[in-house]
């Protein structure tokens, strides 16, 4: 019997600079599919998205939040949509249609509700009233804990603005609310010895907070043009099958205010009989997410990471060559990492962190416990330490250790994305003794020689303070 296969559309952070390089001359759909957002982005001021998808030096993903998020949404629906046409173009076509988030906009495309030029208007459209409505700064923030725990943590922090907007599995939630909230319940995560980690967004979607942008955009919805989908579709904000334009232009009028369920998704799939699911986006995001939910699921991502579209058809080669047995994925070339949860947690009870001991330095402090009672490791020099994360992130990733070079850039070269290297780096805290709570923001070390180096400084820094009077 044929395997049901779904496609996968991520949301924020899919976006890598270059992604979709070399792309147009394997295949011609995607260099129109650009020019047709070329086109939207020239009617609206912005720089084209073909700039940032074919040079390897655009601009990432801070930049564009913080002075382009209009370009940056209109790149993550763009090559989404390329994606797809790449895996159909292969003999790899699906069943139905999945959005996480943001990714609606990307599915409901493919699904025929709108021309890739109509939903580029509307993703414009939609930033517009962002501007012209803004809210007080905010964003996202995922924790590694089931959405109930999820709430209290927020209850604990007392800001009604806090709430659930996501929730991606047992062990991941996302909280959505104004950066001064965010940053309270961060804290109260780490003292806690839970992961959490600021998504890249620019807004706190899928939040009340967003109510009166969501009212003044749901009128545009409805005047937008719309069509019945052609093929099948499920929401995880609606929590179903959309199969009228009603349907559509419900889940576009709300989908900045409703909560996104990706975890009762997964399950209504897994009913529903699907068990190839195919991420249709840059990055491997939402398929990890999926088999830390179904370990059993086939996977396959195209763009995990930045390899052209040879890359891209090794990734789609074991769907098209028979689909593997269950338990077998089929995962991006040099990645496994869709065996790992996004955010991991120790517990959702949250005990002290294994990654959270005592300060200690090699040369002044003493031998400690890392808290799971092995005794953390001293940290070797410079070139041995750099050789020491090699082999730890080729270990617990799944990469070649000779993709794992000293200066290739973690994110952009390898898709390793700001949750996956939060979680690398707790682990290397506990295996070292150091203390998260030193760091505010363990996601921006770029490439294994500066994770050393940061590593090496938080030493020096923990044996400064043992050693002061």
């Amino acid at each position: 019997m044929r395997l049901r296969t779904a496609f996968l559309f991520p949301g924020q952070g899919a976006y890598l600079p270059g992604a979709l390089q070399h792309f147009p001359v394997a295949y011609p759909q995607v260099g129109e599919l650009m020019r047709q957002v070329d086109a939207v982005c020239a009617e609206y001021g912005h720089r084209p998205v073909s700039e940032m998808l074919l040079d390897l030096a655009a601009p990432r993903i801070e930049s564009l939040l913080a002075d382009n998020p209009e370009v940056l949404h209109l790149c993550i629906f763009t090559a989404s949509l390329a994606c797809a046409a790449v895996c159909e173009a292969e003999g790899v076509r699906p069943d139905l249609l999945v959005g996480h988030s943001f990714g609606e906009w990307a599915a409901l495309t493919l699904a025929g509700v709108w021309t890739p030029t109509e939903a580029a208007r509307l993703i414009c459209e939609r930033d517009r009233v962002c501007r012209q409505n803004p809210p007080e700064r905010g964003g996202l923030l995922a924790v590694a804990l089931s959405s109930a725990r999820a709430s209290r943590l927020a209850s604990v922090v007392d800001d009604w603005s806090l709430n659930v907007a996501v929730v991606n599995g047992p062990g991941q939630s996302v909280l959505a609310g104004p950066d001064a909230a965010l940053e309270q319940a961060h804290a109260v995560a780490v003292a806690l010895g839970v992961q959490a980690v600021r998504i890249k967004a620019a807004y706190p979607y899928h939040s009340p907070w967003l109510r009166g942008v969501g009212e003044v955009f749901g009128g545009v919805m409805q005047h937008a043009p719309a069509r019945v989908p052609r093929r099948r579709v499920y929401s995880p904000i609606a929590a179903g099958y959309l199969t009228t334009v009603e349907d559509v232009r419900r889940v576009g009028a709300d989908h900045m205010v409703r909560p996104v369920d990706f975890l009762a998704a997964l399950h209504r799939l897994q009913r529903d009989g699907v068990s190839v699911f195919v991420e249709c986006g840059v990055k491997d995001i939402v398929t990890r997410l999926t088999v830390d939910v179904m370990p059993s699921v086939v996977t396959a991502a195209p763009l995990a990471r930045r390899g052209g579209p040879t890359a891209a058809r090794a990734a789609l080669a074991p769907l098209l060559a028979g689909h593997p047995h269950d338990g077998e994925q089929s995962r991006p070339v040099h990645s496994a990492s869709t065996q790992q949860p996004a955010v991991t947690s120790r517990s959702d009870t949250a005990p002290p962190a294994e990654a959270a001991p005592r300060d200690r330095t090699e040369s002044t402090a003493p031998v400690q416990e890392t808290g799971t009672g092995r005794v953390a490791e001293p940290l070797p020099e410079r070139a041995e330490l750099v050789t020491a994360l090699q082999e730890h992130y080729a270990e617990h990733l799944g990469y070649p250790r000779e993709v794992l070079t000293a200066d290739a850039d973690l994110e952009a070269d390898l898709g390793i994305d700001s949750l996956r290297q939060t979680e690398m780096l707790t682990s290397l805290y506990g295996r070292y003794g150091l203390d998260v709570a030193k760091t505010p923001d363990p996601g921006r070390r770029a490439t294994l020689t500066d994770i050393a180096d940061h590593l090496l400084n938080m030493s020096r820094a923990a044996s400064t303070t043992a050693s002061a009077p």
